[in-house]
């Protein structure tokens, strides 16, 4: 068993910072920040929450040896191919420390106020992030001078030549959070770990794990 700590931006950029670091010194595997763009408690407040992505850059730099991932990576708010460069270049600012963490989104009113394009149907999503994985791993597998086409019914590309090449080979490792039946589906057919909801119990693990397609490979579980 590993052991990851969720930080706390909320208290400040220093403190996030120390805290960040002394996770490091003291032996986590992994450090997770949140990606939401606004507070979802209703509690607005000119000083938060911070760009998770932007954020998680610069603990990269803060820190050595602890991997960084989030709870979990919002995949609808950054264009596809545009996820694919900035996780791969973060992985190489990290020196390989990136755990892509992928959700599909559940908090419509954000996407509202920031005027991001939502899908509201929760299965349309999943079938959204499912895109989105498929395209990142086939970009990160055939970097330039490659060229990736891929025409989804909600991602595409054009002969792109995608670049840089992730740090790690062949890909940073993809894990995916949620426990409704299409989440679970999307992690049995892609993901190399599933990040249960903070709710998540042990009976929907059990049941997830003794379904006769649970795959062979190893997955990492990861439960909050």
């Amino acid at each position: 068993m590993r052991l990851g700590l969720l930080l706390h931006p909320e208290r400040g950029l220093d403190a996030v910072y120390d805290e960040a670091r002394a996770a490091d010194r003291q032996g986590y595997d992994s450090i997770w920040l949140g990606d939401h763009l606004m507070n979802t408690q209703g509690r607005h407040t000119a000083d938060g929450p911070l760009d998770a992505f932007t954020l998680m850059t610069a603990i990269a730099t803060q820190t050595t040896r602890v991997r960084l991932a989030w709870s979990m990576l919002n995949v609808s708010f950054r264009y596809p191919a545009m996820l694919a460069k900035v996780l791969a270049t973060l992985d190489h600012i990290s020196r390989g420390r990136v755990i892509a963490t992928l959700g599909s989104g559940s908090y419509p009113p954000e996407y509202e106020a920031y005027n991001i394009p939502v899908i509201m149907d929760h299965d349309a999503r999943v079938a959204y992030a499912r895109e989105v994985i498929l395209l990142l791993q086939e970009l990160w597998t055939h970097p330039a001078p490659a060229r990736v086409s891929f025409a989804g019914k909600h991602v595409r590309t054009c002969e792109l030549p995608f670049s840089p090449a992730p740090y790690q080979k062949p890909h940073p490792p993809i894990w995916i959070g949620g426990e409704s039946d299409a989440t679970v589906q999307m992690v049995k057919d892609l993901a190399d770990g599933w990040v249960m909801l903070t709710r998540g119990g042990p009976d929907r693990l059990a049941q997830v794990l003794a379904s006769p397609d649970w795959p062979a490979r190893a997955i990492t579980i990861v439960r909050q």
